[in-house]
C-alpha cells in the first residue's frame, strides 16, 4: 500500500475527521475498517477519486442520512446538520475547519456561527454535569470529602497531602494507624 502524501488535500480532509467517521467512510467504500487512524486515512486517500467535491463523498450519503441514502433514510426525517465549512464527526454533527466551502446546496440545514457556539456551550455544560455526577458519587462513597487537606491524613506513598479538585478533596487511603484513627475519630496513642 502506498502511503498518502501529507501535503495532499485529501489527506488534510481525512486527517481532521474522527476515527468513527473514517471507519464509516471505509465501510461505505468497501474498504477494510480496522487499524489505526493513520491506516484509515491512507486507505481513504488511496481510494479517493478526483471527482470529490464538497465535504462528503457522494457515495457516502447514508452516513448523514441524506435523501440518497435509500428507503430507510427517507422514511424518517433527518436530524443531522451540515455547515459550509465542516467535516462529519462521529455523532453526525459537523465541526468547523478550513475547507473548500462547497456544500450540498441546501441553505436551510446550515448552522450559523451563533448556533455552533450554542452547541459548544451545551456540550461544555453536559461535560460539567457528568463530572459533577461522578464526583458526587465519589463523595457519597466516601472517597472524596469537603475537608481541607490539613484535616486529612497524608498518604506518604504519594508525596503528602492530596491536591484539591473543584468538587472536594480526595481522601487519603488509610495506610497507617494514624489515618484509620482519623477516619474513626478516635485518638491514636502509640
Amino acid at each position: 500500500m502506498v502511503a498518502a502524501s501529507h501535503e495532499t488535500e485529501a489527506y488534510n480532509r481525512y486527517s481532521v475527521m474522527r476515527v468513527g467517521a473514517l471507519r464509516a467512510l471505509c465501510k461505505e467504500k468497501g474498504l477494510p475498517s480496522d487499524g489505526r487512524k493513520e491506516d484509515l486515512v491512507n486507505r481513504l486517500c488511496n481510494n479517493c477519486s478526483s471527482s470529490y467535491s464538497g465535504l462528503i463523498n457522494a457515495s457516502t450519503p447514508s452516513i448523514i442520512g441524506g435523501p440518497a441514502a435509500g428507503p430507510a433514510a427517507t422514511s424518517k426525517p433527518s436530524t443531522d446538520v451540515t455547515t459550509a465549512d465542516g467535516v462529519l464527526s462521529e455523532e453526525g454533527i459537523t465541526t468547523p475547519h478550513g475547507s473548500s466551502g462547497e456544500g450540498d446546496g441546501s441553505g436551510s440545514s446550515r448552522l450559523t456561527a451563533t448556533e455552533l457556539h450554542e452547541l459548544a456551550s451545551i456540550a461544555d455544560e453536559i461535560r460539567h454535569i457528568r463530572k459533577q455526577t461522578e464526583f458526587s458519587l465519589l463523595r457519597v462513597a466516601g472517597l472524596i470529602t469537603d475537608y481541607p487537606p490539613s484535616c486529612l491524613a497524608s498518604d506518604r506513598r504519594y508525596g503528602g497531602v492530596p491536591k484539591s479538585t473543584p468538587y472536594g478533596f480526595p481522601v487519603a487511603a488509610p495506610t497507617s494507624r494514624d489515618a484509620v484513627a482519623l477516619h474513626l475519630r478516635e485518638p491514636y496513642w502509640p
